[in-house]
């Protein structure tokens, strides 16, 4: 499935050898002017770094105008980047246009410690040290914390959504993206400060209901044995629903929900009408729908994915994949059409 496709803001990813400065940018797609686009969207929304993104259609059929044969990837430039080589080798990076020019900067951060912004020439924007955070190194080197980027201040140029760990107390925070600066802030309860419980999960849908963005963050439930203690924001044992202004819209408790979640856009126009956390499914109030049918009470999934699998049933289906296995769902039921007999796969991708 391609990572980003054509209409879609440069995106980057970071590549960079134990031990070195310099790092190698590989720019991914084209560039257009700041507005909604869904296929960039699941990756400045949404991106779970070590499972993939979404699926998305990108492409026409075979032969149509616009059909792009082959995918294809050229490094633009190469960026010194100051700073601990192994911390900077277990950053994130996401695209960030925050001048609003139509063409995307760097957005760098690991853990809850640093942040840098970088411009189109290598050159460092700003930079954010938060002492007290924690930093991510080798010893849980398959997670990252999730970050968010869109306009928050309805000025057309690009913000960030991150969550920032002081000591015990970690909050989500709305910061400008050009200048580093917070612009709201909203302390999160039932966040843990030991794996797996500290990590930041958000995600970001636009709705189909008023095309305002709501925002997902996953929490701990406040009882700590709770979910057969598996109590982790990295499962999403509780979803708590945010507004843009950080108004909290409600809390669901989601135990053994899994990694990541998908949206469900029954007419593919970009906005979605319900998301899957994990293996429920949750309208924008709160309330789960339904609940993958047959998935052991156990487990959790560890991808899931929304796409029109099988062009002989009516709308959307559901694939996900678990330690216990997995199948394909009726996306709107949940109900099972297949299973797969396999033994904790951890990654899938859904392609045509």
């Amino acid at each position: 499935m391609p990572f980003l496709s054509k209409g879609v803001r440069a995106c980057a990813r970071l590549a960079l050898a134990a031990g070195l400065v310099a790092s190698a940018v590989a720019l991914i797609g084209t560039e257009a002017a700041y507005a909604y686009d869904p296929l960039a969207e699941r990756v400045q929304l949404r991106r779970n770094a070590a499972r993939g993104l979404e699926y998305v259609p990108t492409s026409t059929a075979e032969g149509s105008a616009g059909t792009k044969r082959a995918l294809k990837v050229v490094p633009k430039m190469k960026v010194n980047i100051d700073g601990n080589a192994l911390d900077n080798t277990y950053s994130s990076l996401l695209p960030l246009d925050f001048n609003g020019n139509g063409t995307s900067e760097y957005l760098m951060w690991n853990g809850h410690k640093t942040m840098r912004v970088y411009g189109r020439a290598g050159n460092k924007i700003w930079e954010l040290s938060n002492p007290l955070g924690r930093v991510l190194n080798g010893s849980i080197y398959i997670h990252r914390d999730q970050a968010a980027v869109l306009d928050l201040n309805a000025d057309m140029k690009e913000d960030i959504l991150h969550c920032w760990q002081f000591g015990s107390t970690k909050k989500l925070i709305e910061r400008n993206g050009a200048t580093g600066k917070e612009l709201r802030s909203v302390t999160l309860s039932g966040q843990g400060t030991s794996a797996p419980t500290q990590y930041c999960r958000i995600a970001v849908y636009y709705k189909e209901s008023d095309h305002e963005p709501i925002i997902l963050v996953s929490h701990s439930q406040a009882t700590s044995g709770a979910c057969g203690g598996r109590n982790y924001t990295d499962y999403w044992a509780r979803v708590v629903a945010f507004d843009k202004n950080l108004n909290q819209l409600w809390s669901t408790n989601t135990c053994d929900a899994g990694h990541v979640t998908a949206g469900v856009d029954r007419n593919q126009d970009g906005y979605f009408d319900y998301v899957f956390v994990g293996k429920y499914a949750l309208d924008f109030n709160g309330k789960i729908r339904c609940t993958l049918s047959g998935w052991n009470s156990s487990d959790h999934v560890d991808a899931v994915r929304v796409a029109k699998v099988d062009p002989a049933r009516s709308g959307l289906q559901v694939v996900a994949i678990g330690r216990t296995g997995g199948g394909m769902f009726n996306a709107s039921t949940c109900s099972r059409i297949w299973s797969v007999p396999v033994s904790n796969p951890q990654e899938m991708a859904v392609f045509q």
